[in-house]
Parts: C-alpha cells; structure tokens; sequence
C-alpha cells in the first residue's frame, strides 16, 4: 500500500490447504517469529513443510539478494522508519 516491494506471499493456517502450485523455491517462517528464527527454504510442490510449532505461517516467494529487515513505529498520529537492518 505505501509503495515497498516485496515478495509474493501467502498467510496459512494449520486447517488452511498447502498451496502445491506456489512458485519455487519458496521461503516458510512463523507469522509470530522474529530474528529469522524458524525461516527455512522448501519446495512446496514437494509437500506440506509446516510443522506443529507455529499456528500461523507465511509463505513467500524466493528471492535472491540480501535479506533484511525494515521497521516501522506507528502511533496514532506519526510514523517513525528506522534503519534497515542486514540479517544474517
């Protein structure tokens, strides 16, 4: 909405079916995780990848290059952006 790109994704729930025609390879994290724990790179035409541990998941599109994170603070009334960050 505020013009960032970002890779395809798909949100997936335990009772939610896994999506066999996304496009490979793809990226599976926890919705609720954070420091890249829990991110691993599956093939979704190969099966369900999502384990017992997470309620909700994020499915996204593989894309090559550097990853990072980007932060935003929200209040009612002002945006703070905060420096992008490397992960490793």
């Amino acid at each position: 909405a505020e013009g960032v790109p970002m890779p395809r994704g798909v949100r997936l729930t335990a009772s939610d079916p896994w999506p066999a025609t996304f496009p490979s390879p793809a990226v599976l994290k926890p919705n609720d995780g954070c420091g890249s724990q829990g991110v691993r790179l599956v093939d979704p035409a190969a099966g369900d990848a999502r384990t017992n541990d997470h309620a909700v998941w994020r499915l996204e599109q593989f894309t090559p290059g550097t990853a990072v994170s980007l932060l935003v603070l929200l209040g009612p009334t002002t945006r703070v952006p905060l420096m992008p960050c490397y992960q490793t």
